[in-house]
């Protein structure tokens, strides 16, 4: 220790602690241009650069040069619905198809498109001679579009502008197909009910039938047969299963649960000990692989990623000098660190895996440059409820304590299109009315598209008052001297379909929603029917219908309906009609009242303002 600083100092006026608060160097000028330049020609400001950065500092580590591991795959091979039998995994379509596929609905634009690619068939052998008559106004005779009556049963077509058009303009012009399908589908000859006198057009004809079947069955994925729809409107989610074979037997169940819809991945997964098998079948232990493949280690890339010496520029994708990180955002802080401090110290090894795989890692040899091995295994192998575990890409164990480090890599597609919607219903709560509502935004047409629940619901309400006669006189009833009236309900839109809680049976504490309908009532009529929902979502089970109290929090959920559409392996199509559940918007209030009391209605005061109004 120096007795006295001052001398000591002027003895030694070089200071022995050196610190920067720069990186750069300090301008004489005003911008900065030529000082970030770092132009190379300072070769002594380049190396002093390089000394401040640590790039002259070595470290006692290797690189890594080599990598073996030993790997072993298994396959799903079994897949069970919701209440269906055990089936064989069907890897020719991917499986949200298998999962989401809904029955597609009948509509005009169905029986349109059926009618005209039969027809289109007759041309396309009419053309090539290989029939010796055009029968195509004979099909469109047998199996005619007509419009419906107008009427009540029908408010459905005439209540819409559009759909009244289109049965008008193709009455009479167009050939059902859907009518034609139902008959060959049965068995029947393409030629019922027309007159065919050559042998050999009733063989092209019975020829283009099994042509037309085959077409029709292939334009989307639906169920049939033995295949049943996995969507559980108690839940507003699906449900199934899915197992792989073990190597030592047995098979290794993984159940979807909860899966809302939409983007089928990994962790709609879960691995269920607690099931032994999905079924008896066959033995598909074959299916079962184990492998060792060797491996060159490669520095993981991203963009934006700092690179290691000092005068390299970053990609200018990620901006990390950007990120807006309070003391709270835990995550968002770990990412910034890895990916500024110890991006570069990770390695790819690659590995290609087969969808539908499950792919356990026993562990990883690794070779660095000095010789020297390292057997590495997979972290968080401890109890599956440790909450201190750390894991990734892991899918979670229901019954047993030990964790399972598997990688699974569902058959399922990576992009898809979504078509418009069909059919859209948000379940929100009514504190006020102390309801559960959902009400019906998007609603299906007859012909085939959808259109906003709000709208629609109008059209038909204004469709039932212009075809009910009134059978009130309600002018004897506003000769009075009362200057107010009593309201025993107020009205709600037709489209908000009430759901009611009621007590499961049983049990006298536990509550679920059940499916219920609004009255209409007109002016002028003492009957009023109940409203019928529109849409299969709200609509489909018979009743009575039910909805679980906890699937509606109090943000809300939102329920739709749309084609989906996506490539599979080999370039194949796939198309199914699909339902996903969303996040809600919030609570909100239908204006449901019961026993109000309201100023009288003058109906010529009323049209008195209006005629002023106008002018």
């Amino acid at each position: 220790m120096a007795r006295n600083i001052s001398s000591t100092l002027r003895e030694h006026w070089k200071p022995g602690i050196v610190s920067w608060n720069r990186i750069e160097g300090r301008p004489r000028k005003g911008d900065f241009d030529r000082t970030l330049r770092a132009e190379v020609r300072d070769a002594l400001w380049m190396l002093t650069r390089q000394w401040q950065f640590g790039e002259f500092r070595g470290e006692d580590a290797g690189s890594p040069v080599f990598a073996r591991t030993q790997v072993q795959t298994t396959r799903l091979t079994r897949y069970k619905g919701q209440d269906e039998a055990t089936s064989g995994m069907d890897s020719s379509i991917p499986l949200e198809a298998r999962v989401e596929q809904q029955t597609a609905p009948l509509d005009l634009a169905e029986r349109l498109q059926l009618g005209r690619y039969w027809l289109n068939l007759i041309r396309q052998s009419l053309n090539h001679g290989r029939l010796s008559k055009d029968f195509r106004a004979d099909y469109i005779a047998r199996y005619p579009i007509t419009t419906p009556d107008a009427d009540a049963d029908h408010a459905l077509v005439h209540a819409h502008s559009r759909v009244a058009q289109w049965f008008a303009a193709t009455t009479g012009r167009s050939m059902d197909g859907d009518a034609f399908r139902t008959l060959v589908e049965a068995g029947g000859s393409a030629a019922d009910g027309i007159t065919v006198s050559e042998p050999s057009d009733q063989t092209e004809l019975d020829a283009q039938r099994d042509l037309f079947l085959d077409r029709v069955g292939h334009r989307y994925q639906e169920p049939s047969g033995d295949e049943k729809n996995d969507w559980i409107p108690e839940q507003l989610e699906y449900s199934f299963a899915c197992s792989a074979p073990k190597p030592d037997g047995g098979e290794t169940v993984l159940t979807a649960d909860g899966y809302p819809g939409g983007r089928l991945d990994w962790y709609s997964f879960n691995i269920d000990s607690e099931v032994g098998v999905l079924g008896a079948g066959e033995d598909h232990s074959s299916v079962v692989k184990e492998e060792t493949l060797s491996f060159i280690p490669a520095p993981i890339q991203f963009p934006g990623m700092p690179n290691p010496r000092w005068w390299e520029f970053e990609n200018g994708n990620v901006d990390f000098g950007n990120i807006d990180a309070h003391t709270t955002d835990t995550a968002k802080l770990l990412l910034t660190e890895f990916s500024l401090l110890y991006g570069n110290d990770w390695f790819l090894i690659p590995f290609r895996l087969a969808t539908g795989s499950l792919a356990l890692i026993t562990g990883f040899e690794v070779t660095n440059n000095f010789g020297e091995r390292t057997w590495i295994e997979a972290a968080g192998r401890g109890r599956d409820d440790d909450w201190q575990r750390w894991a990734l890409y892991t899918l979670s164990v229901n019954g047993v304590d030990a964790a399972d480090t598997r990688l699974f890599l569902p058959a399922a597609t990576h992009k898809t299109q979504n078509g418009d919607k069909l059919e859209e219903v948000q379940f929100i709560r009514d504190e006020m009315a102390n309801l559960v509502w959902g009400i019906e935004s998007v609603v299906p047409l007859e012909i085939g598209r959808g259109t906003p629940g709000h709208k629609a619901a109008l059209d038909v309400r204004h469709y039932f008052e212009s075809i009910t006669p009134k059978d009130i006189d309600d002018s004897a009833l506003q000769d009075n001297d009362a200057q107010i009236r009593y309201l025993a309900q107020t009205s709600v839109p037709e489209n908000w379909i009430p759901l009611i809680p009621v007590h499961v049976d049983g049990n006298t504490r536990k509550t679920q929603l059940q499916r219920s309908a609004m009255l209409r009532y007109l002016d002028g009529v003492s009957a009023a029917d109940p409203i019928a929902g529109r849409t299969r979502i709200i609509s489909a089970p018979p009743p009575p219908s039910y909805v679980h109290e906890e699937e509606v929090p109090r943000t809300g959920i939102r329920v739709r309906k749309a084609f989906r559409r996506c490539r599979w392996h080999g370039g194949r199509t796939s198309v199914w009609a699909g339902i996903d559940k969303r996040a809600g918007r919030g609570e909100r209030s239908s204006g449901l009242r019961f026993d109000q009391i309201q100023a009288k209605r003058n109906p010529a005061k009323e049209d008195v303002e209006s005629d002023d109004s106008d002018l």
